[in-house]
């Protein structure tokens, strides 16, 4: 089965082609813009915990109709009030929907930064399906990336996806998460990017600032 919250968690936690990995932990340690994001790691690692338990919460001491004989002035102060109602399904559905939206737009935003200098050719390919592999992936997320490595995203189709201000910057952290920017075509790439999306300066020094990334200022 296809999770885009997993699979988003899985790439940024192992790094996404060759600048993730290295700079990981300072994510982890100083940036909170990424809210979503990063926290999808924990979200679907502490959710197959947490269900079970909060529905076990949810059933423990419930009430249950007095004994006959009893009458509900003798039972009022010993039955406890009952739980709040739980949120309304369709919202709930409606944000796992979007979450799940955000995480594959921000996956595909990380492997579209992976061949902004058009130099992923078929064995660096392979080099990255070895490490997806590596990683547990299911079939699904495996020929999800395939596809998008084969036919990456291009910024328009991106910055479409984008429907807030924290996306963008999301959106602009985790491309800069998936490479190390050493090339003309890569900074070029990073100001389209970061002047499609509407970054003023000051957001796009503070996002490389914590990421601690050296050398995109040049071609901006």
């Amino acid at each position: 089965m296809f999770n885009p919250e997993k699979l988003l968690g899985s790439l940024l936690k192992g790094g996404l082609g060759r600048g993730g990995a290295t700079r990981n932990l300072k994510v982890q340690a100083g940036l909170g813009l990424l809210g979503a994001a990063l926290a999808a790691v924990d979200h679907y690692a502490n959710k197959s915990s947490s269900r079970p338990q909060d529905m076990r919460q949810g059933t423990k001491g419930a009430d249950y109709p007095p004994a006959s004989g009893y009458t509900a002035a003798s039972t009022a102060m010993a039955t406890p009030p009952p739980p709040p109602p739980p949120p309304h399904p369709p919202a709930m559905q409606a944000e796992a929907a979007n979450r799940q939206q955000d995480a594959v737009l921000l996956i595909r935003a990380m492997i579209a930064a992976a061949n902004a200098d058009g130099t992923v050719d078929q064995e660096e390919r392979q080099r990255i399906l070895e490490k997806f592999r590596a990683a547990n992936l299911s079939p699904e997320e495996q020929s999800f990336l395939a596809g998008e490595l084969l036919n990456p995203a291009d910024i328009d189709q991106l910055a479409a996806g984008v429907h807030s201000a924290e996306t963008a910057r999301q959106l602009y952290a985790v491309s800069l998460l998936a490479i190390t920017v050493d090339s003309d075509a890569e900074r070029a790439y990073l100001q389209t990017l970061a002047d499609r999306l509407g970054l003023s300066a000051p957001e796009r020094d503070f996002i490389h600032k914590n990421l601690g990334v050296e050398g995109v200022e040049a071609a901006m």
